[in-house]
């Protein structure tokens, strides 16, 4: 294929077709928004200009054309994204590829694991603003990212940091939280991107630290949040961890079965705690509705 015939094909063929193939997208005024598939995405980032035939996602920073986007989907060379991309009586045709189930490789989790180890010495002290909680947010390790930052940690940069380790204690994953100064038009939180083989829904925040006091205990708090599961740490309730999310997933119940065949729901009651450690008896009453899995 010419390269003139590679540009009259890209002319002829909308962004937001291609795109629409593969995301569900949202008008937004002359744009369409919707969730990056090349990041775990919860908050809509990924805007798709049809003006300019570009698609750009600000949290992850991922860009480029239409022709780049069936790229980065597919894997593919460039000129495979071009062969995929065909217009027949009028309409898109994407020659997707079916999806494969790829295990995730032990060399590559390591060399994750690596990777984060050096962005986690990279941080900065975070002062959270509360001398109450300022000693739990030290021992779970939260920090900012410096403004400078290599380009794979770029959409992390000038952020909150909440480390994420797994049951045993390993390093596999970062939650970014916006500065509360930040730019509001950005998401509110960023998170590792699944491609080391990082699920959010099969990881419980805190785990490795409440594991011991779930077992002492005989039951585990549930919270949403990870600044709600460090203020119940720092009020004294160590047998609490958090979904990081809104919904407790058929993964995460198997991690904590574990460890206790109960569990109290605390996701109302951790404003309070976020205010005072005196909150600590009143989240202790929650014990009196504790659930069997």
């Amino acid at each position: 294929m010419t390269k003139r015939e590679i540009e009259q094909m890209k002319s002829s063929v909308c962004i937001k077709e291609v795109v629409e193939g593969y995301v569900s997208l949202e008008r937004k005024g002359s744009n369409y928004m919707g969730l990056c598939p090349f990041h775990e995405d919860h908050h809509p980032s990924l805007i798709v200009n049809p003006e300019k035939q570009t698609f750009h996602c600000f949290a992850c920073g991922e860009h480029g054309d239409a022709i780049a986007f069936v790229q980065k989907m597919e894997h593919c060379s460039f000129m495979e994204a071009v062969g995929k991309l065909k217009m027949e009586n009028g309409k898109l045709k994407i020659n997707k590829k079916k999806a494969e189930s790829v295990p995730v490789n032990t060399n590559e989790k390591k060399f994750s694991i690596e990777k984060n180890c050096k962005f986690f010495s990279s941080l900065l002290p975070y002062a959270c603003g509360n001398s109450e909680l300022t000693p739990a947010y030290l021992d779970f390790e939260v920090g900012q990212s410096p403004v400078n930052v290599p380009k794979e940690w770029y959409a992390m940069r000038n952020r909150v940091i909440f480390p994420i380790r797994d049951e045993a204690g390993q390093l596999i994953a970062f939650a970014a939280r916006r500065l509360a100064d930040g730019n509001p038009d950005e998401p509110k939180y960023i998170n590792t991107s699944t491609a080391g083989g990082y699920k959010k829904s099969d990881h419980l925040y805190a785990l490795n630290r409440a594991k011991e006091a779930i077992v002492r205990e005989g039951f585990v708090f549930v919270v949403e949040g990870y600044k709600d599961a460090i203020a119940m740490h720092a009020a004294g309730l160590t047998n609490t961890v958090a979904l990081c999310g809104t919904a407790l997933t058929g993964g995460q119940v198997e991690l904590l079965k574990r460890y206790t065949g109960h569990r109290a729901n605390a996701l109302e009651n951790t404003e309070t705690i976020k205010k005072s450690q005196k909150s600590k008896k009143s989240l202790q009453k929650e014990e009196k509705k504790v659930r069997y899995y």
